[in-house]
């Protein structure tokens, strides 16, 4: 999802004239804002994925942790509550 992010901003950027149709009038005049924050996503979403192969990153590891710490602590909380 991160890859497809990134790609799609990179091309809001690179390519604006494949959003000349009609139905992109109104989303043109923010087609640069746009961009810029499809790639930042996209990015910011390949370096802190959870799974086991998560890009090695500046804050991926970190970040990968303390939502496996979450989950764990939502767990608990939950079987609390049911037992």
């Amino acid at each position: 999802m991160g890859a497809f992010c990134a790609i799609m901003g990179t091309m809001m950027l690179v390519a604006p004239h494949q959003y000349r149709l009609p139905e992109y009038a109104s989303f043109r005049l923010f087609l640069p804002w746009a961009g810029c924050l499809f790639v930042g996503s996209g990015v910011a979403l390949l370096f802190v994925h959870p799974g086991r192969r998560a890009l090695p990153g500046i804050c991926g590891q970190p970040l990968a942790v303390a939502i496996d710490r979450m989950r764990v602590e939502e767990a608990q909380r939950f079987l609390a509550r049911v037992c």
